[in-house]
């Protein structure tokens, strides 16, 4: 007579699936990155993230002294010198969270064309100044990562049967 046997595997992490792991891994580096959104974003438009990204210095001299430079022109006719800011339609405009994901990495999608554009005869990169993430910040959002990683691993209870 044939019977069937079944092997059940118990625990933790019986036999921890790739797909399962991968499907953990995407949702670690979406925390990450929301983290990032909700913690980091705002610092790169004030003067002391300035200057702890280290943002190349705008023009504060122009042909006929302060008043006609970029800072004297965006002091005067918008009331502010806040760096990455014009208008502030930029800046609403990265309010919008886009944060994607996979099993590898995580990205945060800026929507805000103007920082792609480079200013006439300089060198500034509004690009990269926005997407600068400091080592402290790296750690903190390391540490975000980790932490759901485990949260995820103690919640995971799985069986697994097999039948010979």
């Amino acid at each position: 007579m044939i019977g069937e046997i079944k092997i059940r595997e118990r625990g933790p992490t019986p036999g921890l699936l790739k797909r399962a792991f991968n499907a953990m891994k995407q949702k670690c580096f979406l925390a990450a990155g929301i983290f990032w959104h909700k913690e980091f974003r705002a610092k790169h438009f004030t003067k002391s993230g300035a200057t702890e990204y280290g943002y190349t210095p705008r023009k504060t001299s122009g042909k006929y002294g302060f008043k006609s430079s970029y800072t004297g022109r965006k002091l005067r006719e918008k009331g502010h010198t806040k760096p990455l800011v014009w208008s502030g339609e930029s800046m609403a405009l990265t309010r919008m969270r886009d944060v994607r994901a996979t099993s590898k990495r995580g990205r945060v999608v800026i929507r805000a064309p103007r920082f792609n554009t480079q200013p006439k005869n300089s060198t500034i990169d509004m690009r990269y100044e926005m997407t600068r993430v400091t080592e402290r910040e790296a750690v903190q959002m390391i540490r975000v990562y980790d932490h759901s990683l485990d949260s995820q691993l103690r919640a995971f209870r799985a069986t697994q049967s097999k039948t010979i």
